[in-house]
């Protein structure tokens, strides 16, 4: 498995913190890309890279509270609530190919998600 970590932010302010899950046998090389090779979405950037094309994606929405880890990246205090979104991600093939956990502050929490 190949770990990639986002911290995604609005007018430079931490949105989401993002802990996302690929499969190394699908994504061979993914670690070699540069950073002028993303932008803000990563589904292009499969199908561009390794001919990956995302056809649908289950998102599960739950609530908790900020861990250290989380709450630093949201600048945010530990125990605060935080909202999680969970993400599987299938290809043409409805095969699983991206588990993500998407935090966020609870406060203000508005969701929603659109993948055709």
């Amino acid at each position: 498995m190949i770990k990639i970590v986002r911290l995604r932010s609005l007018s430079e302010v931490p949105v989401l913190f993002e802990e996302i899950y690929i499969p190394q046998a699908r994504f061979a090389g993914f670690e070699e890309l540069r950073d002028t090779d993303f932008g803000p979405l990563l589904y292009p950037v499969y199908f561009e890279h390794f001919g990956v094309l995302v056809r649908r994606a289950t998102d599960e929405v739950s609530f908790g509270r900020a861990t250290d880890t989380v709450a630093q990246q949201l600048r945010i205090k530990s125990g605060d609530p935080l909202a999680v979104i969970r993400r599987t991600a299938f290809d043409v093939e409805d095969k699983p190919i991206e588990w993500r956990i998407a935090s966020g502050s609870a406060e203000g929490f508005r969701y929603r998600s659109e993948i055709n």
